[in-house]
């Protein structure tokens, strides 16, 4: 799913995930021992607020199947995944655009009903003065197929090294190289299975960190590509 609001302002499937969690929360919709499931590339917004509710979260490989998995144990007010798969609590286990439509149509009535000219963007800002505005992209590299081992393992091998004065605090495998840092920026380089391409994804809560971050990476997977 993609969608434009009222103003004609873009809300990309990762503040879409996390408005909709939000909006459940605010509005009664989610019990204490719920738990919110994101995918390894998707936002760590979705953590933070969850943080702030004291609810559980989850992380899963990419892939809406690892979600649809923890929706079958019960109690996920939210699955999510960045590429745009959603589905709440109540609904079916797997991703359904329409449905998050909907959910959105919900949340403008409620605005219209209580600020006549709030829209989901503003709905969105004021997510973003709670918690911090999160830099975050996704780039797609080509590599030759042979390098994509080569790849992965240099950014597996980051551990206690600085990106630019900032400091890597760990690094998971779960699903490729995820690469987290002091500041809880972080990177995920994870190899296609279908195509000769490096998938990258970025997040920073600093703007400046976000793009020294996105040219390291760019820099790094085109240089281990010679």
């Amino acid at each position: 799913f993609r969608f434009i609001d009222g103003r004609g302002i873009y809300i990309s499937p990762n503040n879409v995930i996390a408005l909709i969690l939000y909006y459940l929360i605010e509005s009664k919709r989610c019990d204490k021992n719920d738990t919110a499931v994101r995918t390894v590339a998707t936002t760590h917004l979705i953590d933070e607020i969850c943080q702030d509710y004291n609810l559980n979260f989850i992380e899963t490989p990419v892939g809406f199947k690892h979600i649809a998995k923890a929706m079958l144990k019960g109690n996920v007010i939210i699955g999510g995944e960045e590429s745009g798969g959603l589905s709440i609590k109540g609904h079916i286990p797997e991703k359904d655009g329409l449905l998050a439509g909907l959910v959105l149509i919900e949340i403008q009535s409620c605005l219209k009903k209580d600020h006549s000219s709030m829209h989901l963007s503003d709905y969105l800002e004021k997510i973003y003065k709670k918690y911090g505005r999160y830099y975050n992209r996704r780039i797609d590299i080509e590599i030759p197929p042979d390098k994509k081992t080569d790849i992965i393992n240099y950014f597996l091998n980051l551990k206690d090294r600085e990106i630019d004065g900032t400091k890597v605090a760990s690094v998971s495998d779960k699903d490729g190289a995820k690469v987290i840092f002091e500041d809880k920026s972080w990177i995920l380089v994870r190899a296609s299975g279908t195509e000769p391409l490096i998938r990258c994804y970025i997040e920073s809560k600093d703007k400046n960190s976000f793009n020294i971050l996105l040219k390291f990476t760019e820099d790094t997977i085109v240089d281990l590509s010679k």
